[in-house]
């Protein structure tokens, strides 16, 4: 995504939440663009609250994840992909990150039964 597109969407996706202040996937979705951007503390912020809304929603749990797996803090990333994993068994990027997450923690036995279940999945 490059700098215009990302801004078109976040400006679309604060018209949303300034419509509905509880709109959750919008403020997943506003995360996902920050993440793409690389600015994760600020997509860390719209994850949490897309979770406070909605406790139930994985994704919002894989991608702040995601996020916590990109500034490198693995506790974190692991216990919101061991969330997602449990909102949402089949959610196979959940798997691919915690993997990532669990070698970088130094845990080589978990990411690779994490990565076998990716695979089991489809690498989806």
């Amino acid at each position: 995504m490059n700098q215009c597109d990302a801004e078109e969407a976040l400006a679309g996706f604060d018209r949303a939440i300034d419509i509905d202040v509880d709109d959750a996937a919008a403020y997943r979705n506003r995360g996902d663009t920050y993440t793409e951007m690389g600015e994760y503390a600020k997509a860390v912020a719209d994850y949490d609250r897309a979770i406070a809304i909605n406790p139930n929603d994985g994704m919002a749990y894989r991608d702040r994840g995601y996020a916590y797996l990109e500034m490198g803090e693995y506790a974190k990333a692991i216990a919101d992909l061991d969330r997602a994993i449990a909102i949402n068994p089949n959610d196979g990027m959940a798997y691919n990150y915690r993997s990532i997450a669990h070698s970088a923690h130094g845990n080589i036995f978990k990411a690779l039964t994490d990565m076998q279940k990716y695979g089991k999945l489809g690498g989806e």
